[in-house]
């Protein structure tokens, strides 16, 4: 089985400040835009999903799916960038780039997974920097070109921070 990055732009900040703070009517538009994450995991999803909006404290056996609904999250708030390059990977090279923090999401208690997904990340102010590490340690000239496309991407807008999925 191969494994890849799947790259995101979203604004990470703003979503710590919000998710934990909806109103109820953000509250069912969140959970109508999740529900199909239902289909799959065996798990209870939208009782997931429900309590974690709620701010229920984190359930530790459920570690792995509450980054799975923050992928979709991120999605929600941004966009997800083309990956051609990065499908198969290597996570050797990635894991030299210290810009990128792994489960860097500053959400109190958030359990992190045992195995997948892996997520890393570089938040905005930081991208730049990211930018000088994947030029000296990624190889592949066609896999360093569509990361530096990433941050790129992230760059132009309203504080975009990049977080990759690796599964």
């Amino acid at each position: 089985m191969s494994y890849g990055i799947t790259p995101i732009k979203t604004n990470i900040k703003r979503i710590e400040q919000q998710i934990l703070n909806l109103s109820e009517e953000h509250k069912k538009e969140y959970i109508e835009e999740l529900k199909d994450l239902a289909d799959s995991f065996s798990d209870p999803v939208i009782q997931i999903i429900t309590d974690m909006l709620n701010g229920k404290d984190f359930d530790p056996q459920y570690a792995y799916l509450y980054w799975y609904i923050f992928e979709r999250i991120f999605l929600i708030h941004g966009s997800s960038l083309n990956n051609s390059e990065w499908y198969p990977t290597n996570l050797t090279e990635i894991c030299e780039l210290k810009e990128l923090k792994a489960f860097d999401l500053q959400i109190e208690n958030i359990p992190t997974p045992d195995d997948f997904p892996i997520v890393l990340s570089c938040r905005s102010e930081n991208l730049e920097k990211l930018r000088t590490e994947v030029n000296e340690h990624i190889s592949d000239s066609s896999q360093k070109d569509q990361f530096l496309s990433w941050i790129d991407s992230c760059s132009y807008g309203n504080s975009n921070d990049l977080v990759l999925y690796y599964y």
